[in-house]
């Protein structure tokens, strides 16, 4: 029972023209990518003095989880669909797109923006 759960999971997994797996499994990796990343530049910019190692595993996670899901879903909602509209194929398509999107928070990491406070003026007198 095991072992043709184990042959099928298998096949399915080794299974190179599966349309499903091409971008989940460039997902994964690019969201595990993220995750290292950005937890490599919290520890060197001094963010994380002070703290467990558990919440900076949690952090690691939450992190690899929620580009995953992002990544996921924006690909099964607009890129397949541009892909499919443009004749591209699956696996330089979901490259391309890990890479930009991997490209985009390396560089909101490395310049973040700058955002003006709003504060509330008093009326003069």
């Amino acid at each position: 029972m095991v072992s043709r759960i184990r042959e099928s999971l298998n096949a399915f997994i080794m299974n190179k023209d599966n349309p499903i797996l091409t971008p989940v499994h460039i997902s994964l990796a690019a969201a595990l990518s993220i995750g290292f990343i950005d937890l490599a530049v919290d520890i060197l910019s001094g963010q994380t003095d002070g703290v467990a190692l558990g919440s900076l595993v949690m952090a690691l996670a939450v992190t690899i989880g929620l580009f995953f899901l992002f990544s996921t879903v924006l690909w099964s909602l607009v890129v397949s669909r541009m892909g499919r509209f443009f004749k591209l194929r699956d696996m330089p398509l979901a490259i391309s797109f890990a890479l930009f999107i991997v490209a985009g928070v390396l560089l909101l990491l490395a310049h973040p923006p700058q955002l003006k406070r709003v504060t509330a003026q008093q009326p003069g007198p």
